[in-house]
């Protein structure tokens, strides 16, 4: 039974925690082969997609989700609150962030009409715990104008520790901006390493942040001027040219580098790598492991980093499921974890 909303619904950067299995009669999970995770890119949730979605997510019986551009109330969903559908068909806890209010306009197509909200999700079997929710305090585009998809809001981020019957994981949703450059996407990723270093701080060493990244800025987004908007970033464009935004995260975000890199903001300012992100890592292929692609442009931009985690196995969708005949236009990225 689908639920069809057409009601009040989270502002950005609030947060809606449905506690789903927390009242089911069903076994308590265990950990017994492992902590199973998945990060994906669900655009949106089509209806004639979301079958597919649920039938893929449930091959992996998954402790973790972490979805991204999940729909709530939009017409082009139908009006249903996709992720909720989600868990229900998983019996998952579900918590869902607002990024925008996706204004109803006569510039969007049907295929993107609004009328609801877009978010990012944490799904799980176990209980979530110690929620932080909330829009990025740097916004280096705003989407009101946009030309095809009229918002209100900016890109959200969204946490929770999740209480394991082998401990407590501190686990985070996000989808950085597309329309800015490198300096942009890692003062928002900054932002969530605030958090994930106070909690590191306090105890919680096992973290998983996943998500879309929107690494994307070489190839034919390199000078797309929609993502331009000072001249420092034009700058780092310049200086960074023969590199992927992939490769140049994880040389001088998450590894040590050679030479501390100096990046500008649109502001001027030097944004800050914090020490906290060396202590992650992503198990895939920067190179060879793309999670997104079009006739342009292909890349892996979308991630899962952890910390004090052991990989003990991970793959990625089948690039069969990308596209418009497919299930997304990203592929989803799994791992195995043990604690």
């Amino acid at each position: 039974m689908k639920t069809l909303l057409k009601h009040h619904f989270p502002e950005p950067g609030e947060y809606v925690y449905h506690p789903l299995r927390e009242d089911s009669i069903l076994p308590k999970p265990t950990l017994v082969d492992g902590l199973r995770v998945l990060t994906w890119n669900i655009e949106r949730g089509y209806p004639h997609r979301l079958e597919g979605l649920i039938e893929t997510l449930q091959e992996y019986d998954l402790h973790i989700i972490l979805l991204q551009e999940v729909d709530i109330g939009n017409e082009r969903t139908e009006f249903v609150d996709v992720g909720l559908e989600i868990a229900r068909a998983l019996n998952m806890n579900y918590l869902f962030v607002t990024e925008f209010v996706e204004i109803h306009s006569y510039k969007r197509t049907k295929l993107m009409q609004g009328g609801g909200v877009h978010g990012n999700a944490i799904l799980s079997v176990f209980p979530l715990e110690d929620i932080i929710a909330g829009t990025h305090a740097y916004q280096p585009y705003s989407w009101e104008g946009h030309i095809s998809q009229p918002r209100r809001g900016g890109r959200a981020w969204v946490g929770a520790s999740i209480v394991t019957p082998d401990g407590v994981v501190r686990c985070y949703s996000l989808h950085l901006e597309v329309f800015c450059g490198i300096a942009g996407r890692v003062n928002q990723l900054m932002e969530v390493m605030e958090d994930a270093e106070v909690n590191y701080n306090n105890g919680i060493v096992n973290q998983i942040i996943g998500g879309d990244f929107n690494t994307v800025c070489h190839g034919f987004f390199r000078y797309l001027p929609i993502t331009i908007h000072s001249l420092p970033d034009l700058k780092m464009r310049w200086n960074t040219m023969g590199t992927s935004e992939q490769q140049w995260f994880q040389t001088n975000v998450f590894n040590e580098p050679v030479n501390e890199p100096v990046l500008y903001d649109d502001n001027g300012d030097v944004c800050q790598i914090l020490p906290i992100a060396r202590r992650f890592n992503d198990p895939f292929d920067i190179d060879v492991d793309y999670t997104f692609s079009i006739i342009w442009q292909r890349g892996k931009i979308d991630w899962i980093l952890s910390s004090h985690l052991q990989v003990q196995d991970y793959h990625r969708g089948d690039p069969e499921i990308l596209g418009s005949s497919g299930l997304s236009d990203h592929l989803y990225l799994y791992v195995e974890y043990s604690i």
